[in-house]
């Protein structure tokens, strides 16, 4: 793997990593507790399927270079799906779905479709098709 790629899933995850504490930190600030709200599983959750992503696109970029786009969507579609088969039952099971337990799902969700966007389109930018 080269240096550049590497570097790529630490920045990933070490901003990743500093919402996730300062998203536990407001959350003790204001006298929430984060856990309660799944909020390891669903950062560990966003994490895993993004570097499965970029590793899969990594290695097949050359195989699939016209259809990274559908790999992407297709991507999207899988956490959506995982959010609604193993997130949103636990988060309605008190019959709401309340702000905090929305602010836990989005954060890392929409961290990582931007992050995985930037990602994709400079890939996309720089291939010769």
């Amino acid at each position: 793997m080269q240096n550049k790629q590497i570097f790529k899933y630490v920045i990933f995850l070490f901003v990743l990593l500093l919402l996730f504490y300062s998203q536990v930190y407001i959350s003790k600030q204001i006298e929430i507790d984060a856990y309660q709200n799944l909020i390891t599983p669903i950062y560990i959750v966003n994490a895993i399927l993004v570097i499965v992503l970029f590793i899969f696109i990594d290695v097949f970029k050359n195989k699939f270079k016209n259809q990274i786009g559908f790999i992407f969507m297709g991507s999207s579609f899988l956490k959506f799906l995982m959010f609604f088969i193993f997130i949103y039952p636990f988060f309605k099971s008190d019959g709401n779905l309340s702000k905090i337990e929305f602010i836990t799902f989005f954060i890392p969700y929409f961290y990582c479709l931007l992050f995985e966007s930037i990602v994709i389109s400079n890939l996309l930018n720089r291939m010769k098709f």
